[in-house]
């Protein structure tokens, strides 16, 4: 016959290991609706538009290197505008108006960006 110590640390193990098992179930359901909240963001961005923006860049800033710095927005160069003011028509992916203030918001911290706004008038190339 074991001793009542032992019978105590025999429950307790055992209700470890049900706290541990009932915890990764807790755990496991939360991490998949975690995972169809991914897939429900991916769904939105097929939703995303292109939108068009007027950036203007510093002189010492290179196209190619801002759009791949914020390739999360699928930032692309359309044409120059003015070479000589180192404006740019670009596109972006936006799902929306608000989401489309946020990347306004978040390609003006850039540093080797000047100014960004929407293209409201369609403005078109000059001639220089």
């Amino acid at each position: 016959m074991l001793h009542p110590h032992l019978k105590h640390c025999d429950l307790t193990i055992a209700k470890l290991r049900a706290l541990r098992n009932l915890l990764f179930l807790i755990l496991l359901c939360c991490a998949i609706p975690a995972c169809k909240g991914g897939e429900k963001g991916a769904k939105s961005s097929k939703n995303a538009k292109e939108v068009e923006l007027i950036l203007q860049l510093r002189n010492s800033a290179d196209i190619t290197a801002v759009c791949q710095a914020h390739i999360d927005v699928e930032l692309k160069s359309i044409k120059v505008l003015s070479a000589r003011m180192r404006t740019w028509l670009v596109t972006v992916k936006s799902t929306g108006e608000e989401m489309t203030k946020e990347i306004i918001v978040k390609l003006k911290t850039d540093m080797d960006i000047v100014n960004v706004q929407l293209n409201h008038k369609n403005v078109e190339q000059r001639d220089e």
